[in-house]
C-alpha cells in the first residue's frame, strides 16, 4: 500500500515539474515579446526582424523669409532729384532710386519698410527736415518695389498733423502696401496682418515719442512705446490667429552703433514675452547690432535705406549714415513657434550727391567701388558687433 502511495506522490511530483517548467518558458519568451517590441522589433522565434516607428504625427516645414530694411527719409535734395525726373509741378518719380534693390526685395516672401515720414495729398506743401511732408508718389514706388507692408510710427509721425497721419495711410492702402503703426482714428487698428505661405503674420509698430508733439491733442491714433500697450496688442493679434509677431520700434540714439541700455532693457523685456517673436528696430540712422536675446532675433538698427544724410550734406552725420542693409530672415517653424534660424545681410549704400540710387554695395556701378567696399564692411561690422553670426547673400 504504502509503495503504491509513493508511486503516485513520485508521479505528481513530475507533473508538478513539468508544468512549472512550461510556464517559466511561456513566462521567458512574453518578456522577450515585451522588450523586442519596446525597442521597436519583432520576435520572430530566435531571430529578429528592424521595423521603423514613425510618429503619428509630424510637424510641417513651414517658413517665412522676411526681408526689412531701414529709415525711408526724403530730405530736400531727395525729393528734388525725384522731381527733376518727370514733368509736371506736382510730379516726382523715385522709381530709379529703388532700381538697383527692387529684385532682392521682390524675391522675398514678405518684404517691410519703415517710412519715417509723412506723406502729402496733394505735393503742393512739400517740406523737409525738421517736419516732413513728402510726396505722395512715394506710396506708389514703395509698393512697386516689391515692399508689402510698412512701419509708420516715428519721431516724425505727426510732423503734418493728423492730416499727414492720414494722407500717408490712404496713399500706401491706394498702392497696395499695408501699414502698422498709425491709424485716422483711435478706434481703427494699428497692427498689419498677411498671410504668407500659408502663415499668418502680424507686424506691430511703435515709437519713444514724437519731437514734441503731444499725441493726445490730434485725432489721428500714433503709437507710441508702452510696454503694456505693446504687449495688449501683440496678445490680441495672437488670439486672431498670428504665428509670426513682427514689432518695429523707432529707438535708440541718432547715429551710435551700439545700442543704448534702454533698448536693451525693452528687447529684453519684449522678447520674454511669448507673443513677441521678431524685433525690427529703426531712428539711429546708422546700423546697429544683431542680438539673440531669450531666443528672439533683435535688430537693434537697419541705417538708412533712402536719405541724404553723410558727412557732406551735416556737420553731425558719420560716414556711416550713408549705408544701410537688406536684413532677410527666414522664421522656421519649430515645436516651440516660429524662429529665426537662417539671416544674411545684402549691404546698401545710397549714391549722395548725384542720382540718390540705393545701390548694393557688391554690385557694379558708376560709384567709387572703394568706398562701396568700406560701406559693406562698416555694415557687416556692425551687425555682427555682438557676436551674432551672420550670412552674407551678395546678390
Amino acid at each position: 500500500m504504502r509503495t503504491y502511495q509513493s508511486l503516485i506522490l513520485l508521479l505528481l511530483s513530475y507533473v508538478v515539474c513539468i508544468l512549472g517548467g512550461v510556464a517559466i518558458f511561456l513566462a521567458t519568451q512574453e518578456t522577450e515579446s515585451t522588450l523586442a517590441l519596446d525597442t521597436g522589433e519583432i520576435a520572430i522565434g530566435q531571430q529578429t526582424e528592424e521595423v521603423s516607428v514613425t510618429p503619428t504625427e509630424t510637424l510641417k516645414e513651414r517658413k517665412v523669409t522676411i526681408a526689412a530694411t531701414g529709415d525711408i527719409l526724403i530730405h530736400g535734395p531727395v525729393a528734388r532729384h525725384a522731381k527733376s525726373l518727370v514733368p509736371g509741378e506736382t510730379n516726382y518719380d523715385f522709381d530709379p532710386m529703388f532700381r538697383s534693390v527692387t529684385p532682392t526685395l521682390q524675391a522675398a516672401d514678405l518684404a517691410i519698410c519703415h517710412l519715417e515720414v509723412p506723406l502729402s495729398a496733394t505735393n503742393t506743401d512739400i517740406r523737409s527736415y525738421p517736419t516732413f511732408r513728402s510726396p505722395y508718389q512715394l506710396a506708389e514706388t514703395i509698393s512697386s518695389s516689391g515692399y508689402d507692408s510698412c512701419s509708420l510710427a516715428s519721431n516724425h509721425s505727426l510732423d503734418a498733423g493728423s492730416d499727414g497721419v492720414v494722407n500717408t495711410l490712404n496713399a500706401l492702402e491706394k498702392a497696395g502696401v499695408d501699414t502698422a503703426g498709425t491709424a485716422a482714428n483711435d478706434s481703427d487698428i494699428t497692427y498689419a496682418m498677411f498671410e504668407v505661405n500659408g502663415v499668418k503674420v502680424a507686424q506691430l509698430s511703435y515709437s519713444y515719442g514724437f519731437n514734441g508733439f503731444d499725441p493726445s491733442r490730434y485725432s489721428a491714433k500714433v503709437n507710441q512705446t508702452d510696454i503694456d500697450a505693446i504687449l495688449a496688442e501683440a496678445n490680441t493679434v495672437r488670439e486672431l490667429g498670428a504665428e509670426i509677431i513682427v514689432l518695429s520700434m523707432h529707438w535708440g540714439n541718432e547715429y551710435i552703433t551700439e545700442p543704448t541700455a534702454i533698448q536693451k532693457s525693452l528687447a529684453n523685456e519684449l522678447t520674454l514675452s511669448p507673443n513677441i517673436d521678431l524685433i525690427i528696430g529703426h531712428h539711429a540712422h546708422v546700423v546697429q547690432p544683431l542680438e539673440m536675446i531669450n531666443g528672439k532675433l533683435v535688430i537693434y538698427g537697419l541705417g538708412n535705406f533712402l536719405s541724404n544724410q553723410s558727412t557732406r550734406s551735416c556737420n553731425t552725420c558719420p560716414v556711416a549714415s550713408q549705408d544701410g542693409v537688406i536684413l532677410n530672415v527666414t522664421m522656421k517653424e519649430t515645436v516651440n513657434g516660429f524662429v529665426a534660424e537662417d539671416v544674411s545681410a545684402v549691404p546698401t549704400f545710397v549714391d549722395q550727391g548725384k542720382t540718390w540710387e540705393i545701390f548694393l554695395a557688391e554690385q557694379p556701378n558708376d560709384v567709387d567701388e572703394v568706398f562701396a567696399a568700406k560701406s559693406e564692411d562698416r555694415t557687416l561690422a556692425a551687425l555682427s558687433s555682438r557676436g551674432f553670426n551672420l550670412g552674407t547673400n551678395k546678390k
